[in-house]
């Protein structure tokens, strides 16, 4: 398991199961996703989402945050260019046991065509 895999799994708590992620875990997108997808298998109060380009650097994210809870979140994404991205997020669950992970996402590059 990489280290991504290794935080998901090491953060997230017994009582709730790790959230579903839209862009999932370690894919290649052709292009930026409008918006970050989160299903957790119960309500939760998703209370902080960061997101951090391949240097290092946080994104910042439009918008406000809802802080009801909820099974199902969706956070806005401002225009991305090509490069890896490094999602870090943390919620509480009906319970309040905190939950945590991470996951990343890679924007390929546009290809152009060779000239014919």
């Amino acid at each position: 398991m990489g280290l991504i895999g290794a935080g998901l799994a090491e953060g997230v708590q017994a009582h709730s199961k790790a959230p579903k992620v839209t862009p999932a875990d370690g894919s290649v997108l052709a292009e930026a996703p409008p918006a970050l997808g989160f299903s957790f298998s119960e309500a939760i109060r998703l209370t902080a989402v960061r997101l951090y380009d391949e240097s290092g650097r946080e994104v910042e994210l439009p918008g406000r945050r809802d802080m009801t809870a909820a099974q199902d979140r969706e956070i806005a994404l401002p225009p991305l260019d090509a490069g890896l991205y490094r999602v870090e997020w943390r919620a509480l669950a009906a319970d309040g046991h905190p939950m945590k992970g991470a996951f990343s996402f890679t924007i390929a590059p546009a290809t152009i065509a060779p000239a014919n």
